[in-house]
């Protein structure tokens, strides 16, 4: 089997794909690109990786993928003893392609109304609105233990990060059901391996440009 390379910038969206990965527990080699120096993602090598100049991207033999939900749907399914995505055929697979889009594609737009206070109606909009979105957020996390019931998956990953974020910066309200289901999410053990490298990278960095001065 391939190794995985990992293109990554610490503290960045891409720290939601080190999660991934250390779910996953397969090797992995990281090559750092550097978003927020020079060009960025927009040098002619890594926009053959990702056309977006965007963080995170993996490869895995031949295939390339970006976007977290992407990356998370791909390696659930090249790693099915892991058992962190539905089978097809398996009845819940439609319910955690859902939300994998839903994520993305809703929950991400609403923190950023509710961040940048604008209006939308729900006929207007994708996501209809934030009140919406957060009110059957609020619904889908409280329902069972984890997103699919019992089992934890790759839809916790995506999901769970876009709560995590949006609560750590006031874009999502305080609500019970967030907070019992950040409980859950924060004593995965692979999602504290991530934290604990995503902060020994940061200041890895930290150090290395104070030196460059």
């Amino acid at each position: 089997m391939p190794g995985i390379i990992f293109y990554h910038c610490p503290m960045t969206r891409s720290a939601i794909a080190r999660w991934t990965l250390e779910e996953v527990g397969e090797p992995y080699t990281i090559e750092t690109v550097d978003v927020r120096a020079g060009a960025g993602g927009r040098t002619p090598a890594y926009l053959k990786i990702n056309p977006m100049g965007k963080v995170p991207a993996i490869k895995h033999g031949d295939v390339v993928v970006a976007e977290n939900a992407a990356i998370a749907a791909y390696l659930g399914d090249a790693f099915p003893d892991k058992n962190l995505a539905p089978k097809i055929g398996d009845p819940t697979r439609g319910e955690y392609l859902r939300l994998l889009f839903w994520a993305a594609n809703c929950i991400e737009p609403a923190m950023m109304q509710a961040h940048l206070k604008f209006e939308t109606q729900r006929g207007q909009a994708g996501w209809g609105d934030a009140e919406l979105v957060f009110d059957v957020l609020a619904q889908t996390v409280a329902r069972t233990p984890w997103l699919l019931g019992d089992q934890f998956s790759m839809a916790d990953v995506i999901v769970g990060s876009g709560v995590a974020f949006g609560r750590q910066f006031g874009m999502i309200p305080e609500r019970p059901e967030f907070e019992d289901y950040l409980a859950r999410i924060n004593a995965r053990p692979a999602r504290q391996r991530a934290q604990k490298l995503e902060m020994e990278a940061a200041e890895a960095a930290h150090k290395a440009a104070g030196a460059a001065t």
